[in-house]
């Protein structure tokens, strides 16, 4: 079964009502070029798959966040119990220029 394509989700979700789809947001120190890749990725993605609840993603400019137990990572996902919730991503990149200085060279265009 590919979880992408199935459609069990039509026997919980109301779909008159839901609302759907991805949502992309970004702080405003968030890298040219990490915004760029986000966009680009993200305009794949909903070619490819549909969201039968809207996800939130949210792009941070800290180089770390800090999760619900309390500890400092690098990206969360909240999936709630409850359908009606809408769920939410969580990515700290303000790392990325350190990274790209120090670690490796992103491919040029």
């Amino acid at each position: 079964m590919n979880l992408w394509k199935c459609e069990n989700w039509l026997n919980i979700i109301d779909v008159e009502r839901a609302k759907t789809g991805v949502r992309l947001r970004f702080d405003k120190d968030v890298d040219d070029e990490v915004r760029r890749s986000c966009k680009e990725f993200l305009c794949w993605i909903r070619k490819q798959y549909y969201f039968p609840i809207k996800v939130h993603i949210y792009i941070k400019s800290a180089n770390t966040i800090k999760a619900l137990d309390g500890d400092m990572v690098s990206a969360t996902f909240f999936e709630p119990d409850d359908y009606n919730v809408e769920p939410y991503i969580r990515i700290a990149v303000g790392d990325y220029s350190y990274i790209i200085q120090y670690s490796w060279s992103p491919d040029p265009r």
